[in-house]
């Protein structure tokens, strides 16, 4: 069955903050995702920390591909393989706020139709 968000992920040097970024997705109340990470080559331990992940959660996924110097190529790459209904875009250094995709996935219910959804903000989601 086709997950409702894709989140793609690319990663490149970011051990530091690439536990953080999963961890944040890991702990959305809402389940209904896959994670598409791309990794490109790194001088870290960027790529053996997302295949840990993956390793431990079937909704991620990991590809790989040389350093392009630009995050939109490995974008790219991980729009070719997302089969979510919508895409987010979130970068390996930053994190979802708790509750974000229930709050997101609600406003796209309260729209149907509509190709473009309004941003999300900090509100808390009213069943929380």
């Amino acid at each position: 069955m086709k997950p409702f968000f894709s989140i793609i992920v690319p990663c490149c040097d970011v051990e530091p903050y690439v536990r953080a970024c999963f961890d944040s997705v890991l702990s959305q109340p809402f389940g209904d995702w896959e994670l598409v990470a791309v990794v490109e080559t790194s001088k870290d331990r960027t790529k053996e920390i997302v295949r840990e992940y993956a390793a431990k959660d079937s909704r991620i996924s990991v590809f790989t591909q040389p350093r392009s110097g630009s995050p939109a190529a490995p974008r790219n790459t991980a729009l070719e393989h997302a089969t979510g209904e919508y895409v987010i875009f979130l970068d390996s250094d930053d994190r979802i706020a708790e509750g974000s995709l229930l709050r997101l996935h609600d406003k796209i219910a309260a729209r149907p139709g509509r190709n473009i959804v309004p941003g999300m903000t900090n509100e808390p989601h009213p069943t929380a």
